[in-house]
């Protein structure tokens, strides 16, 4: 987060100065890219928000290598993530298929019809 407190831009403001804040930018990014900018301010012209977008690139870099150093003094290592594979169970499918299609061709009103597809899903749930 930064904010502009006569006229000097401040990283990670406390609320004291937030409210004396003549605006609030919340920004995200990486190294090299910013991914997320959101301002609230009453009036900020087109080069001011560049110099405090270009200010939050700064700060952005030094917390990202404050937290490499802290991963690298204690040897953490990256972990990939992959969520697990869903095995289709094509039976089970196929039999939610036939029951959803013989509810749908009967001649029941809507709300009947709701009924049953409710009742059959909550079936195959368990």
């Amino acid at each position: 987060m930064v904010s502009k407190n006569q006229k000097k831009f401040v990283c990670n403001p406390s609320i004291t100065q937030l409210d004396e804040s003549e605006f609030e930018l919340i920004i995200t990014g990486s190294q090299e890219n910013i991914v997320m900018v959101e301002l609230e301010a009453k009036e900020i012209t087109e080069k001011e928000l560049y110099k405090a977008i270009a200010f939050a690139q700064k700060e952005i870099q030094k917390i990202l290598h404050f937290f490499q150093q802290i991963a690298m003094a204690l040897k953490v290592k990256k972990k990939l993530l992959s969520a697990p594979k869903k095995t289709r169970d094509k039976v089970r499918e196929g039999k939610i298929k036939k029951s959803i299609k013989n509810i749908l061709t009967t001649n029941d009103n809507w709300l009947v019809k709701e009924k049953k597809m409710q009742e059959t899903l909550q079936q195959f749930k368990d």
